[in-house]
């Protein structure tokens, strides 16, 4: 009896995720991605055994990061869902071939899955910006320019009705909480108010993703007696300038 040849395979790998279905697609961070493969062959059609895929994350197929299979061929090929961090992947098939068909591999890079990351998440290195915020009777100016690196340069000036002035002479203490919509610095300083050293300020200063802020000073004097408290907040007509 003559012995059965088995013959040559070649797989094509195919990527369906976020609506998208091709050998290379690009999704957002942690969709669900699968893949299916197509096997040719002389005897495709009729063609056994299973496939199996693997995900790597470099262009060498060598570093893995999951495994998916196997599939039986003659049923669904299509991968469970994998879900991914930002990053490019590399998704390579293997067949495992039957007694007419040769096992066969896919080429690594072949079928690329580009994950991207979504926002950065929120910093507080700096935070810079003018306010004129009306009040009645009056109004309150802050300029300000802070970050919590205490050995980088620091302002903030503020002025309010009847012509009187605050200006922060040096920063001694800052702590920064980022948020999504907002980045929210707290502090301690020296300060001089109507030109006069020797004051205590505590400032809390929120700015928000589109810009806006809303700034506490509360002053003490030399003795930690509270002098004034300022407040402004964005409101209908406010200002923001700079």
């Amino acid at each position: 009896m003559e012995e059965t040849k088995a013959e040559p395979t070649a797989l094509a790998v195919s990527l369906e995720g976020n609506g998208q279905s091709a050998a290379n697609i690009t999704v957002p961070d942690h969709t669900p991605v699968s893949a299916s493969v197509t096997l040719t062959g002389s005897n495709a059609s009729t063609a056994r055994g299973t496939v199996s895929y693997a995900v790597y994350s470099d262009s060498a197929c060598t570093n893995e990061v999951t495994w998916a299979g196997p599939r039986l061929i003659r049923h669904s090929t299509q991968s469970p869902p994998v879900r991914l961090t930002p990053g490019t992947y590399y998704w390579q098939a293997s067949y495992s071939g039957d007694a007419k068909d040769l096992p066969s591999l896919s080429g690594c890079g072949a079928a690329i899955e580009t994950v991207e990351g979504s926002d950065p998440p929120p910093t507080c290195t700096t935070v810079a910006g003018a306010m004129l915020v009306k009040t009645a009777p009056g109004h309150i100016l802050v300029r300000n320019e802070l970050a919590t690196d205490l050995a980088a340069p620091q302002r903030l000036v503020a002025s309010w009705s009847k012509g009187h002035h605050l200006r922060l002479t040096r920063l001694l203490g800052v702590s920064c909480v980022a948020r999504a919509a907002a980045s929210h610095f707290r502090g301690v300083g020296e300060a001089r108010v109507d030109g006069e050293p020797g004051y205590l300020v505590r400032f809390s200063i929120r700015v928000s993703k589109n810009g806006e802020e809303a700034v506490r000073i509360h002053i003490r004097n030399e003795t930690h007696e509270p002098v004034m408290n300022l407040t402004a907040f964005p409101a209908p007509g406010s200002e923001t300038i700079g």
